[in-house]
């Protein structure tokens, strides 16, 4: 457990505090361009999704970032502790930091006297964030590139923006219909592809 709390501690601490901030300020800035204050249920989760999926990608992207050195990739490869179980504590990280952004939102909706359903919408919010996050930290691996991983996740939410359908059971927005079925199904493809 010591060491686990050491990995992280030192990858957020060298390499993830940014984003982090990151994934704070665009909370705060959404607060500026959208209303939280007497939503619908359907109002409600339309910012929860346009929103909160972005964290997905702020988040999950650069997860590899510290790669990208190759002296330093070398050298963590050359450590006893496999690089695996680094990325595996990362992306443990990066949902744990998903779910707190979801929870924030909710929050802001629930004190704004908006309609919510807390625990739909929580599942959901988390569900499409960790699609976006998981599409994201699979192209920068495989690219090892976090920029591609920024790219391709973007493209498929700006695809989801244009024609929320053309994916089916795994488009983002489902919630801002009222359809809160796609839950499951979107995390187990969000294990799947992060297991890949």
């Amino acid at each position: 457990m010591r060491k686990v709390i050491l990995i992280s501690w030192s990858f957020i601490k060298h390499f993830y505090k940014w984003h982090l901030l990151l994934a704070i300020s665009m909370l705060l800035i959404s607060t500026v361009f959208v209303s939280y204050s007497n939503l619908s249920v359907i109002g409600s989760a339309g910012v929860l999704e346009i929103y909160g999926t972005l964290l997905g990608i702020i988040l999950f992207a650069p997860l590899i970032y510290p790669e990208q050195d190759k002296g330093l990739w070398e050298l963590e490869k050359s450590k006893k502790t496999s690089m695996l179980w680094h990325y595996f504590i990362r992306a443990i990280c990066a949902s744990f930091a998903c779910v707190i952004g979801i929870l924030v939102m909710l929050l802001l909706l629930h004190f704004g006297n908006s309609d919510i359903y807390v625990w739909k919408m929580m599942a959901g919010g988390v569900a499409e964030l960790l699609f976006v996050g998981s599409i994201a930290y699979f192209f920068s691996m495989i690219t090892n590139n976090v920029i591609i991983g920024y790219m391709a996740s973007t493209v498929y939410y700006v695809i989801n923006l244009t024609n929320s359908n053309l994916f089916g059971k795994i488009s983002l927005f489902h919630m801002k219909s009222g359809d809160y079925t796609f839950t499951w199904i979107m995390y187990l493809v969000s294990i799947g592809i992060l297991i890949g």
